[in-house]
């Protein structure tokens, strides 16, 4: 069995990130691409404003966890029942991510060994 990390790129250019999400305004300044985005890591974020305008804007990525687990920070909520993610599921709290998802295997993987071709 396969380990396999999601890791996430920005590789397109401002104009086109402006072209499909429409935003009226963008913070982010001469944005570089980003080959790998990590939790934790500054990134660009579109979100909506308290106006109703649409913003891009450098966020750091990732929601805390939970305290027993370090409060390291996810990308993602696993169970929305659970006490500890309840206030952050709010839409204030939510945005989109001009991202393209890129999927890496895990160094000790077999699958590759034994692929058929």
């Amino acid at each position: 069995m396969a380990l396999v990390v999601v890791l996430y790129s920005l590789v397109t250019s401002q104009a086109e990130i402006r072209f499909s999400f429409g935003f009226a305004r963008d913070e982010t300044g001469n944005l570089p691409p980003m080959p790998v985005i990590f939790p934790d890591q500054r990134a660009p974020i579109v979100r909506v404003t308290e106006s109703g305008e649409r913003v891009m804007e450098m966020f750091r990525w990732g929601i805390p966890g939970p305290k027993q687990y370090g409060e390291h920070p996810v990308t993602n909520v696993r169970n929305v029942k659970s006490p500890h993610w309840r206030p952050w599921l709010k839409p204030e709290y939510r945005c989109l991510l001009p991202i393209s998802p890129r999927r890496r295997r895990s160094p000790w993987s077999f699958s590759d060994r034994y692929r058929l071709r």
